[in-house]
């Protein structure tokens, strides 16, 4: 069974660092040093993405299934956002080595700001 949690945790895992939608300007600060800590383009985003749900759900989904990952950066200090995408189907990630790769952070594990 594919279950929404483990999926968003999964998805979590991928970002450079959490997401929010309203900080105060410390938070926002602490929020910005870890995105730097463990910076990510967009597109290694949607590649890890994919890379962790199958890990997460290689042992559930059938040979037909497709995992596909979207990314829009919606970005203040350039002219234009940034989109990205990746898809795999299990044909293309049997040989993905997932130990490195265990979805750890989740949405319950992320510091609340």
């Amino acid at each position: 069974m594919l279950r929404i949690e483990e999926m968003a945790t999964c998805l979590w895992a991928s970002l450079s660092a959490p997401s929010f939608t309203l900080l105060k300007r410390l938070q926002e600060g602490e929020l910005i040093l870890t995105a730097f800590r463990n910076p990510k383009f967009a597109e290694d985003v949607v590649r890890e993405a994919v890379v962790r749900l199958w890990c997460r759900f290689k042992d559930v989904l059938p040979p037909s299934s497709i995992i596909t990952a979207e990314v829009l950066s919606l970005e203040s200090i350039h002219p234009q956002d940034v989109y990205a995408m990746a898809a795999g189907t299990p044909q293309d990630l049997a040989g993905i080595d997932c130990a490195p790769l265990a979805c750890k952070r989740g949405v319950n594990d992320v510091k609340a700001y």
